[in-house]
């Protein structure tokens, strides 16, 4: 032991520290005095025995400010598209050129005069002036210097044990090491130093077997050797069969031999999601305890989130989906259910959302972010620190999303400092959410099977190894290429005095770990591959295959090595797989298909237990399916969130809108010349109001065709008007009744009162004459006698003294241009298109209606059965569209032969 010191066992990462640990109580019995740890835990250490003063590492900060501050440099216009992966790459290539030359000098004594490449040239003279603008180091760096270029006195010696490449160190590092062991008098126990290279180069497989030839050879060159039963090579079909075999080998091999348990077993996996949710899921469901696999949880990157949908809807009109988004975030000051209720507005058609009476300022400052306009510079920046503000004293997430809101916000807010006009690409390019992925080292137990990823170092020794992802640039891994220097800028640097890695050296690397891998096992060694990876794009297997087969005898092509578990040949061959005595019946569920009893009035469902009034939509939902009805009527109806597109519900609520404004009562009905000359505008003005996203330019053919179609709609009724000789009583008027004994209430689109006093109740219709002809001929129009029904109640104010005995109900159909109704009326014969049907339109959907509102009352609901689609279809003519209102309908439909309505 060190007086007054300690012995520090260096390795790569915390895997390796578990295996050399495990072996040093083994070998020692004790760990006093002794500490295994990475390299950042010996920079801790070292910082505190040393009494290192560091400064607020602010390296991050500042390095950012001096990459702003060089509008020339080569990572310019990079930083300005992506400032986050641009800062990241930067920052890597900066600290890997900095300790690429001795510790004692910096990057500017790289002669630049000795390379070639003017480009190379550009980039390093780009990196000297960045560091110089710094004008500091990172924290790690600031130590290894300060031990290495001052006169130190630590509280204790600290004495270092490194492996060549365990892990592998930079110029740095290496003289780090060599100024702490000076400080320590080298006083070095070289029986730590054995049990290190023991613990990563110790073969543990019998050396005469093809696994410990393997072992012991791979990627150099030797005899060849008879292939035996301790390496297979096993093809499936994608990573989840690999798991799933994987799962079931163990099993079959612990049921065929009694003394192996879990422990005995170890398994690589990529570092790749799939296979460890895949290992984590398989493994629970086969009651098999595996040890050190990672937990992986993903979150919603909501800080950034509702930063771009903030940015997204300065620009009117803004998607509805953004602000929906942006409504629920929690990143806003209210509670999660006014967000609810406000997007669900929303998304309902109604673009002028408010907020009740009362509510704090800060919620009515929040919605006015994304209502008010912002379309220059100050009204931005002044609307950005207002949303800063708001987030960060109102929030209702976590301090981590709220900083990453602040951040993106103070992002946009520095990008909009050097604009006139605000460049909204650029702004929305600056904030990227993305997947937040956190992943923790997962529990280590005894009886286990040991996990260990294939990015890190084994931690444990078995007699059974699997490798699972066997594929194409994995075992080893492939160093990647670097996004600032060419490998030709690698050698071209190294003549000049640095020593960065090269991607040679990288691959080299990776390989000595996969070797380490390889050594874990100490009887058998399994390799899975798949045809398929994750994407189902084909795979190929690991290019080791080929260094494998050049040190074994057998056949003649490497790939032939492999067998394919698909091949009822081949699995014959594979050893150790657990086959099942059968295929099993696959689990199938269908719902009952029973009418449902509730055994109360469904129309009382509310606070006050009275009965609820009925609209005639909703009664004729309840017609076509009492189940959508239902849904409907509690709550739970299928809500779905989608873009903006003008759907028929949507153009006819527009042409309501442009009819009200262009018909109104108490004045002359407008001349066609009038008509023409006022849709476009009432129609902007509509659109406007419930449709605003239809004013972009994208929509620009959708909007003429839609004010043609009023345009030509409109003359004609106006024409019709004339010839009945009628005037317009009031629009959008409400009615209210009572049917069968329940209220029932609805809005009329138009009252006209005839020359002989009469009066007609009109029902806009943006559709042609067939879906309102076909249903009121077979006697399923139920809007015509509820009309009457509510009419026979009178009138609201100020119309209360007209006459409501004698009215007719008129469909204008604005497609096709048809009046359509049960009767003639005075001067409808000069109307060109008035279609009359000569029979009851309504007596076979108000029996239904009346069946069914018994029904309900009695808390029955009947399901649909499948043939009903088909019914209504051809025998009622209408189109069920409540069958479509939520799955649940058709899920729940009764089979063919059940009756129809």
């Amino acid at each position: 032991m060190i007086e007054n010191g300690i012995h520090f066992i260096l390795v790569p990462d915390a895997n390796a520290r578990r295996l050399v640990l495990t072996n040093l109580v083994g070998q020692r019995g004790s760990t006093i005095g002794v500490m295994v740890g990475t390299w950042l835990e010996l920079i801790s250490q070292v910082s505190n025995d040393y009494c290192l003063s560091l400064e607020k590492d602010s390296w991050q900060e500042d390095l950012q400010i001096a990459m702003q501050a060089m509008p020339d440099a080569f990572f310019t216009q990079s930083f300005e598209v992506d400032p986050v992966e641009s800062f990241r790459i930067i920052e890597s290539t900066l600290i890997s050129l900095i300790t690429s030359v001795e510790i004692n000098a910096d990057i500017s004594a790289i002669n630049l005069d000795g390379i070639e490449s003017a480009r190379t040239r550009k980039i390093v003279a780009d990196l000297i002036q960045l560091l110089e603008k710094v004008s500091r180091l990172p924290s790690e760096l600031s130590v290894m210097r300060q031990v290495c270029t001052q006169s130190n006195n630590p509280l204790r010696g600290i004495q270092v044990y490194h492996h060549d490449a365990y892990p592998w160190l930079n110029l740095w590092q290496s003289s780090f090491i060599e100024a702490l062991n000076a400080d320590s008098g080298n006083a070095a126990d070289t029986a730590y130093q054995e049990i290190l290279e023991a613990s990563v180069d110790s073969i543990s497989c019998n050396a005469q077997s093809t696994l410990g030839h393997l072992q012991q050879n791979l990627f150099h060159k030797a005899n060849k050797v008879a292939l035996d039963e301790s390496v297979q090579w096993l093809r499936v079909r994608d990573y989840l069969q690999e798991v799933e075999t994987t799962a079931g080998m163990i099993q079959s091999m612990c049921d065929r031999d009694e003394s192996l348990s879990y422990v005995d077993f170890a398994l690589v996996v990529p570092h790749a999601d799939e296979y460890i949710h895949a290992v984590k899921t398989v493994f629970e469901q086969a009651a098999i305890p595996v040890s050190g696999l990672p937990k992986v949880t993903y979150y919603r990157d909501h800080g950034v989130e509702a930063v771009l949908n903030y940015l997204i809807c300065q620009q009117k009109p803004a998607p509805v989906m953004a602000m929906a988004a942006f409504l629920i975030s929690p990143l806003m000051p209210w509670a999660k259910e006014t967000g609810i209720e406000l997007s669900d507005e929303l998304m309902g058609g109604k673009y002028d959302i408010e907020l009740s009476p009362g509510t704090a300022l800060a919620e009515r400052q929040a919605l006015s972010l994304i209502q008010e306009n912002n379309e220059t510079v100050p009204a931005l920046n002044k609307s950005l620190l207002l949303f800063k503000e708001i987030v960060s004293a109102h929030a209702n997430t976590s301090k981590f999303h709220v900083d990453r809101a602040v951040d993106s916000i103070n992002l946009v807010l520095a990008v909009l400092s050097h604009e006139s006009n605000i460049n909204w690409v650029k702004l929305k390019q600056s904030v990227k959410p993305e997947q937040l992925r956190e992943e923790l080292a997962g529990e280590t137990m005894q009886e286990g099977v040991a996990v260990s990823l294939d990015s890190r170092e084994p931690w444990e020794k078995c007699k059974h190894l699997i490798v699972l992802g066997f594929s194409k640039r994995r075992y080893p891994t492939q160093a990647g290429t670097s996004a600032i220097f060419s490998e030709d800028d690698v050698a071209s640097l190294a003549l000049c005095g640095s020593t960065l890695v090269s991607r040679k050296k990288q691959n080299e690397l990776h390989r000595d770990r996969f070797i380490r891998q390889v050594r874990c096992a100490r009887e058998s060694c399994t390799y899975f591959l798949s045809h398929l990876n994750a994407d189902a794009s084909s795979n190929h297997p690991s290019e080791s295959l080929v260094y494998m087969h050049n040190l074994l005898d057998g056949p003649a092509e490497a790939e032939d090595l492999i067998l394919n578990l698909d091949s009822e040949t081949d699995r014959r061959l594979a050893r150790d797989l657990k086959i099942g005595a059968g295929k099993q019946k696959p689990f199938s569920w269908s719902p009952r298909l029973d009418d449902v009893n509730f055994n109360t009035d469904l129309l009382t469902l509310s606070e006050d237990n009275k009965v609820r009034g009925l609209s005639p939509s909703r009664l004729g939902d309840l017609m076509v399916s009492p189940l959508a009805w239902f849904l409907s009527w509690v709550g739970i109806e299928l809500k779905e969130w989608s873009p903006e597109e003008p759907g028929p519900i949507l153009l006819g609520s527009l042409a309501h809108g442009v009819y009200e404004n262009l018909f109104k009562p108490g004045k002359p009905i407008p001349a066609a010349v009038a008509i023409k000359a006022n849709v476009p505008d009432l129609l902007d003005q509509e659109l406007k109001r419930i449709a605003p996203f239809m004013l972009a330019q994208k929509w620009a053919i959708e909007r003429h065709k839609l004010a043609d179609d009023i345009t030509r709609s409109a003359v004609d009724w106006g024409h019709a008007l004339e010839r009945l000789g009628a005037t317009i009583v009031d629009n959008e008027i409400w009615l209210k009744g009572e049917y069968s004994g329940i209220p029932i209430h609805g809005q009329a689109d138009c009252i006209l009162k005839l020359p002989n006093a009469q009066l007609a109740v009109v029902d806009y219709k943006k559709a042609g004459i067939a879906n309102r002809e076909k249903p009121m001929s077979k006697g399923y129009d139920c809007q015509v006698s509820l009309y009457r029904e509510m009419l026979s109640n009178g009138l609201p104010e100020p119309h209360q003294l007209l006459d409501v005995h004698h009215v007719e109900v008129l469909y204008y159909m604005m497609n096709s241009q048809n009046v359509v109704a049960e009767n003639f009326l005075p001067g409808s014969e000069d109307v060109p298109g008035w279609v009359t049907i000569e029979n009851d339109v309504s007596v076979n959907a108000m029996a239904l209606i009346k069946q069914r509102v018994d029904q309900i009352r009695r808390g029955e609901i009947i399901l649909n059965n499948a043939s009903d689609e088909r019914f209504y279809d051809r025998e009622a003519g209408l189109k069920p569209y409540a069958l479509d209102r939520s799955p649940l309908v058709r899920l729940f439909m009764k089979p063919d032969e059940e009756d129809s309505p």
